[in-house]
């Protein structure tokens, strides 16, 4: 007897998985595909955005800063 016929639960689960390959593999395939180039996408936004909310962060401590520098000006010309 030859492998299949001994054990045709095996049998059948192997060509039920072939059978599911043949139908839906490709479209498994694209789906999975396209999944992973949204991911990568995704992570390369949220390192933009992660550099930009950086970069907005310095800015505001820069213009904290201005404003400090022009508010102290501003008393030094008063008390000139």
């Amino acid at each position: 007897m030859t492998a299949e016929l001994s054990n045709p639960v095996q049998s059948s689960s192997n060509e039920l998985e072939r059978l599911r390959d043949i139908l839906y593999g490709e479209q498994t395939r694209t789906t999975e595909t396209r999944l992973t180039a949204l991911e990568n996408r995704m992570s390369a936004l949220e390192k933009q955005l992660s550099a930009l909310t950086t970069k907005l962060s310095d800015e505001k401590v820069s213009r904290e800063t201005l404003g400090e520098m022009l508010i102290e000006l501003g008393q030094r010309l008063q008390n000139a």
